[in-house]
Protein backbone atom coordinates (compact mmCIF):
# COMPACT_ATOMS: atom_id res chain seq x y z
CA UNK A 1 0.00 0.00 0.00
CA UNK A 2 1.54 3.72 -0.74
CA UNK A 3 0.16 4.84 1.98
CA UNK A 4 1.74 3.00 4.97
CA UNK A 5 -0.06 2.83 8.29
CA UNK A 6 1.81 3.57 11.46
CA UNK A 7 1.17 1.42 14.44
CA UNK A 8 1.64 2.73 18.38
CA UNK A 9 0.48 0.71 20.93
CA UNK A 10 1.02 1.63 24.62
CA UNK A 11 1.38 -0.44 27.66
CA UNK A 12 -0.89 -0.15 31.08
CA UNK A 13 2.31 2.01 32.15
CA UNK A 14 2.12 4.55 28.69
CA UNK A 15 5.19 2.78 27.60
CA UNK A 16 4.72 3.57 23.65
CA UNK A 17 5.62 0.21 21.26
CA UNK A 18 5.71 0.63 17.98
CA UNK A 19 3.73 -2.35 15.94
CA UNK A 20 4.77 -3.92 12.57
CA UNK A 21 2.64 -3.26 9.11
CA UNK A 22 -0.38 -5.28 10.03
CA UNK A 23 -1.59 -8.58 8.52
CA UNK A 24 -4.91 -7.19 8.24
CA UNK A 25 -6.50 -3.65 9.29
CA UNK A 26 -10.38 -2.97 9.80
CA UNK A 27 -10.84 0.77 11.31
CA UNK A 28 -14.90 1.78 11.01
CA UNK A 29 -15.98 5.26 11.58
CA UNK A 30 -19.93 6.22 11.53
CA UNK A 31 -22.10 8.97 11.90
CA UNK A 32 -24.77 7.27 13.94
CA UNK A 33 -22.01 5.68 16.82
CA UNK A 34 -19.52 7.61 19.14
CA UNK A 35 -17.06 5.28 18.91
CA UNK A 36 -14.88 4.23 16.46
CA UNK A 37 -13.60 0.64 15.98
CA UNK A 38 -10.73 -0.73 15.28
CA UNK A 39 -9.79 -4.65 14.39
CA UNK A 40 -5.89 -5.60 13.44
CA UNK A 41 -4.10 -8.31 13.32
CA UNK A 42 -0.16 -8.26 12.87
CA UNK A 43 3.01 -10.45 13.41
CA UNK A 44 3.69 -10.15 17.51
CA UNK A 45 6.75 -8.68 18.59
CA UNK A 46 8.99 -9.87 20.52
CA UNK A 47 8.76 -9.31 24.62
CA UNK A 48 5.66 -7.20 24.07
CA UNK A 49 3.97 -6.21 26.91
CA UNK A 50 -0.06 -6.41 27.16
CA UNK A 51 -1.51 -3.17 25.40
CA UNK A 52 -4.06 -0.93 27.15
CA UNK A 53 -3.99 1.58 23.97
CA UNK A 54 -3.47 1.83 20.38
CA UNK A 55 -2.56 4.95 17.74
CA UNK A 56 -3.34 4.05 14.04
CA UNK A 57 -2.12 7.24 11.72
CA UNK A 58 -1.36 7.80 8.18
CA UNK A 59 1.52 10.93 7.33
CA UNK A 60 0.12 14.08 8.40
CA UNK A 61 -3.35 12.44 10.42
CA UNK A 62 -4.05 10.33 13.03
CA UNK A 63 -7.02 7.93 12.62
CA UNK A 64 -7.57 6.14 15.40
CA UNK A 65 -6.69 6.38 19.13
CA UNK A 66 -8.38 3.92 21.72
CA UNK A 67 -8.73 1.42 24.19
CA UNK A 68 -7.83 -1.67 23.79
CA UNK A 69 -11.34 -4.05 24.42
CA UNK A 70 -9.40 -7.56 23.67
CA UNK A 71 -5.93 -8.73 22.31
CA UNK A 72 -5.30 -12.45 21.22
CA UNK A 73 -1.95 -13.95 20.68
CA UNK A 74 -2.29 -16.93 19.03
CA UNK A 75 0.96 -19.46 17.67
CA UNK A 76 1.38 -21.92 15.25
CA UNK A 77 3.72 -23.24 13.32
CA UNK A 78 3.45 -20.58 10.93
CA UNK A 79 4.64 -18.27 13.68
CA UNK A 80 3.21 -15.74 16.54
CA UNK A 81 0.13 -13.35 15.36
CA UNK A 82 -1.43 -10.56 17.79
CA UNK A 83 -4.85 -9.58 16.80
CA UNK A 84 -6.36 -5.92 18.75
CA UNK A 85 -9.77 -5.23 19.24
CA UNK A 86 -10.23 -1.35 20.45
CA UNK A 87 -12.54 1.40 20.57
CA UNK A 88 -11.83 5.51 20.58
CA UNK A 89 -13.06 7.41 23.54
CA UNK A 90 -16.45 7.68 23.07
CA UNK A 91 -17.06 3.91 23.82
CA UNK A 92 -17.19 5.33 27.49
CA UNK A 93 -20.60 6.72 26.26
CA UNK A 94 -21.64 3.45 25.00
CA UNK A 95 -20.84 1.04 27.50
CA UNK A 96 -21.66 2.98 30.69
CA UNK A 97 -25.88 3.05 31.84
CA UNK A 98 -27.05 5.51 32.34
CA UNK A 99 -29.33 6.36 35.63
CA UNK A 100 -32.83 5.99 35.33
CA UNK A 101 -34.66 8.98 35.90
CA UNK A 102 -37.63 11.15 35.33
CA UNK A 103 -36.62 14.77 34.71
CA UNK A 104 -39.38 17.85 35.07
CA UNK A 105 -38.92 20.63 32.87
CA UNK A 106 -35.09 19.90 32.13
CA UNK A 107 -32.74 21.81 30.00
CA UNK A 108 -30.00 20.54 28.53
CA UNK A 109 -27.54 21.50 30.54
CA UNK A 110 -29.12 19.22 33.31
CA UNK A 111 -29.03 16.15 31.10
CA UNK A 112 -25.64 17.10 29.64
CA UNK A 113 -24.24 17.27 33.22
CA UNK A 114 -25.79 14.06 34.20
CA UNK A 115 -24.86 11.76 31.81
CA UNK A 116 -21.94 13.08 29.61
CA UNK A 117 -20.20 15.52 31.88
CA UNK A 118 -18.15 13.30 34.18
CA UNK A 119 -16.47 11.53 31.16
CA UNK A 120 -15.01 15.08 29.56
CA UNK A 121 -16.85 15.48 26.53
CA UNK A 122 -17.71 19.43 25.92
CA UNK A 123 -20.25 20.43 23.94
CA UNK A 124 -21.05 22.99 21.36
CA UNK A 125 -23.78 24.49 19.31
CA UNK A 126 -26.48 23.33 20.67
CA UNK A 127 -28.30 26.95 22.44
CA UNK A 128 -30.51 26.92 24.97
CA UNK A 129 -32.80 23.43 25.09
CA UNK A 130 -35.73 22.73 27.20
CA UNK A 131 -38.35 19.87 27.34
CA UNK A 132 -41.71 19.61 29.60
CA UNK A 133 -40.62 16.40 30.53
CA UNK A 134 -38.22 13.64 29.91
CA UNK A 135 -38.03 9.88 31.13
CA UNK A 136 -34.79 7.87 30.82
CA UNK A 137 -35.43 4.18 30.74
CA UNK A 138 -33.10 1.58 32.84
CA UNK A 139 -30.69 0.38 30.66
CA UNK A 140 -30.48 3.26 28.29
CA UNK A 141 -26.34 3.94 27.89
CA UNK A 142 -24.67 7.38 28.72
CA UNK A 143 -25.35 8.23 25.16
CA UNK A 144 -28.70 6.99 24.54
CA UNK A 145 -29.89 9.03 27.05
CA UNK A 146 -28.30 12.42 26.03
CA UNK A 147 -29.11 11.57 22.54
CA UNK A 148 -33.15 10.88 23.13
CA UNK A 149 -33.23 14.29 25.26
CA UNK A 150 -31.55 15.87 22.05
CA UNK A 151 -34.00 14.47 19.60
CA UNK A 152 -37.15 15.64 21.65
CA UNK A 153 -36.24 18.93 22.01
CA UNK A 154 -33.95 19.66 18.61
CA UNK A 155 -35.08 17.08 16.28
CA UNK A 156 -31.75 15.88 15.35
CA UNK A 157 -29.19 13.23 16.72
CA UNK A 158 -25.68 14.53 18.06
CA UNK A 159 -22.52 13.66 16.78
CA UNK A 160 -19.03 12.96 18.90
CA UNK A 161 -16.39 14.55 16.53
CA UNK A 162 -13.02 13.24 16.14
CA UNK A 163 -12.04 16.12 18.01
CA UNK A 164 -13.88 14.66 21.05
CA UNK A 165 -16.58 17.45 21.06
CA UNK A 166 -19.96 16.96 21.10
CA UNK A 167 -22.67 18.49 17.95
CA UNK A 168 -25.66 18.89 17.28
CA UNK A 169 -25.83 17.63 13.78
CA UNK A 170 -24.23 15.33 11.31
CA UNK A 171 -20.57 16.61 10.26
CA UNK A 172 -20.26 19.13 7.18
CA UNK A 173 -17.75 21.61 6.07
CA UNK A 174 -15.09 19.46 4.70
CA UNK A 175 -13.93 18.73 1.38
CA UNK A 176 -15.86 18.16 -2.08
CA UNK A 177 -14.65 15.05 -3.92
CA UNK A 178 -15.75 13.65 -7.11
CA UNK A 179 -14.81 9.82 -7.53
CA UNK A 180 -14.62 8.73 -11.11
CA UNK A 181 -13.78 11.29 -14.18
CA UNK A 182 -10.06 12.57 -13.06
CA UNK A 183 -11.87 12.63 -9.39
CA UNK A 184 -10.28 9.96 -7.30
CA UNK A 185 -10.24 6.47 -8.49
CA UNK A 186 -12.36 3.77 -7.41
CA UNK A 187 -12.34 0.03 -7.77
CA UNK A 188 -16.33 -0.14 -7.15
CA UNK A 189 -19.23 1.96 -7.31
CA UNK A 190 -22.70 0.93 -6.42
CA UNK A 191 -25.99 2.46 -6.48
CA UNK A 192 -28.77 1.46 -4.52
CA UNK A 193 -32.57 2.61 -3.96
CA UNK A 194 -34.41 0.96 -0.83
CA UNK A 195 -37.58 1.12 -1.44
CA UNK A 196 -38.18 -1.13 0.97
CA UNK A 197 -36.94 1.32 4.11
CA UNK A 198 -39.04 4.07 2.94
CA UNK A 199 -42.58 4.94 5.49
CA UNK A 200 -45.65 6.33 3.77
CA UNK A 201 -47.46 7.21 7.09
CA UNK A 202 -47.31 7.26 10.82
CA UNK A 203 -50.31 6.80 12.68
CA UNK A 204 -50.20 8.28 16.59
CA UNK A 205 -51.43 7.09 19.48
CA UNK A 206 -52.78 9.79 21.48
CA UNK A 207 -53.19 10.48 24.96
CA UNK A 208 -56.87 8.61 25.38
CA UNK A 209 -54.98 5.27 23.98
CA UNK A 210 -56.54 5.79 20.19
CA UNK A 211 -54.29 6.30 17.05
CA UNK A 212 -56.16 9.49 15.97
CA UNK A 213 -53.75 11.32 14.05
CA UNK A 214 -51.05 10.47 11.52
CA UNK A 215 -48.21 12.00 9.34
CA UNK A 216 -47.62 11.45 5.87
CA UNK A 217 -44.62 11.21 3.37
CA UNK A 218 -45.48 13.29 -0.04
CA UNK A 219 -42.12 11.80 -1.55
CA UNK A 220 -43.33 8.07 -0.42
CA UNK A 221 -46.30 9.08 -2.50
CA UNK A 222 -44.61 10.13 -5.41
CA UNK A 223 -42.70 6.62 -5.69
CA UNK A 224 -45.68 4.46 -4.86
CA UNK A 225 -44.38 3.52 -1.56
CA UNK A 226 -47.74 2.47 0.71
CA UNK A 227 -45.68 1.69 3.85
CA UNK A 228 -47.38 2.50 7.36
CA UNK A 229 -46.45 1.96 11.09
CA UNK A 230 -48.27 2.67 14.27
CA UNK A 231 -46.37 4.49 16.78
CA UNK A 232 -46.63 5.18 20.28
CA UNK A 233 -44.43 8.41 21.08
CA UNK A 234 -41.53 8.37 23.81
CA UNK A 235 -41.74 10.46 26.95
CA UNK A 236 -39.43 12.81 24.76
CA UNK A 237 -42.29 13.60 22.34
CA UNK A 238 -45.17 13.38 24.22
CA UNK A 239 -45.39 17.36 23.77
CA UNK A 240 -45.14 17.15 20.06
CA UNK A 241 -45.58 13.74 19.07
CA UNK A 242 -45.78 14.91 15.07
CA UNK A 243 -42.25 16.19 14.83
CA UNK A 244 -41.50 12.67 16.09
CA UNK A 245 -43.22 11.25 13.46
CA UNK A 246 -42.22 13.25 10.92
CA UNK A 247 -38.76 12.62 12.36
CA UNK A 248 -39.34 8.46 11.86
CA UNK A 249 -40.83 9.22 8.07
CA UNK A 250 -37.32 11.35 6.87
CA UNK A 251 -35.03 8.77 8.51
CA UNK A 252 -36.46 6.20 6.70
CA UNK A 253 -36.49 8.56 3.75
CA UNK A 254 -33.10 8.94 3.81
CA UNK A 255 -32.21 5.26 3.44
CA UNK A 256 -33.83 5.19 0.05
CA UNK A 257 -30.93 6.20 -2.38
CA UNK A 258 -27.74 4.81 -0.76
CA UNK A 259 -24.31 4.37 -2.76
CA UNK A 260 -21.06 2.47 -1.91
CA UNK A 261 -17.42 3.40 -3.16
CA UNK A 262 -14.67 0.87 -3.02
CA UNK A 263 -11.18 3.34 -3.54
CA UNK A 264 -7.37 1.64 -3.60
CA UNK A 265 -5.65 2.56 -0.66
CA UNK A 266 -5.48 4.13 2.70
CA UNK A 267 -7.28 7.55 2.34
CA UNK A 268 -7.44 10.33 4.64
CA UNK A 269 -11.35 11.02 4.02
CA UNK A 270 -13.59 12.56 6.71
CA UNK A 271 -17.23 11.88 7.32
CA UNK A 272 -17.62 16.20 7.10
CA UNK A 273 -16.81 15.53 3.12
CA UNK A 274 -18.85 15.12 0.06
CA UNK A 275 -19.02 13.60 -2.72
CA UNK A 276 -19.97 13.57 -6.11
CA UNK A 277 -20.31 9.96 -7.88
CA UNK A 278 -19.47 9.84 -11.63
CA UNK A 279 -19.19 6.50 -13.46
CA UNK A 280 -20.10 5.22 -17.27
CA UNK A 281 -23.74 4.95 -16.92
CA UNK A 282 -24.24 8.29 -15.66
CA UNK A 283 -23.61 10.43 -12.91
CA UNK A 284 -25.06 11.54 -8.97
CA UNK A 285 -24.33 14.30 -7.23
CA UNK A 286 -24.50 15.32 -3.80
CA UNK A 287 -23.77 12.17 -0.98
CA UNK A 288 -22.25 12.39 1.95
CA UNK A 289 -21.24 9.55 3.80
CA UNK A 290 -22.34 7.80 7.30
CA UNK A 291 -19.53 5.56 7.51
CA UNK A 292 -16.19 5.16 6.56
CA UNK A 293 -13.86 1.69 6.46
CA UNK A 294 -10.52 1.63 5.99
CA UNK A 295 -9.29 -1.97 5.40
CA UNK A 296 -5.82 -3.81 4.75
CA UNK A 297 -5.26 -7.73 3.82
CA UNK A 298 -3.64 -9.88 1.74
CA UNK A 299 -6.18 -8.45 -1.15
CA UNK A 300 -4.81 -4.45 -1.06
CA UNK A 301 -5.44 -1.60 0.60
CA UNK A 302 -9.09 0.00 0.46
CA UNK A 303 -11.01 2.55 1.53
CA UNK A 304 -14.51 2.24 1.70
CA UNK A 305 -17.58 4.90 1.86
CA UNK A 306 -21.05 4.37 2.66
CA UNK A 307 -22.75 7.55 1.15
CA UNK A 308 -26.66 8.68 1.30
CA UNK A 309 -28.01 11.29 -1.01
CA UNK A 310 -28.39 14.79 -0.01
Amino acid sequence: MSNLIQLTGYSQTGTACPLPQPVSLQLSRAVDSPADGLELTLPLPQDLPPLCKVKAQLPGDILFIGEVDEEERVSSPKGELLSLFARSDGALLLDNQALPQRFDSPRLQDVYQRYIAPYGFPIAGFGELRLPSYRVSKGASEWEAFCGFCEGALGVRPYLTPQGVIEPQRPSGGRRYTIGEGGLAYQKLTFRRERSRVLSKICIRGEEGYYSSAVSSEKAQEIGVRRKRYWIPPDEYQHNPQAGADRLLMDAWNRYRQAEALLPDLLPLSLADRFDLIDSIGSEMGYYPVEIRWEFSASGAFTRLYLRKE
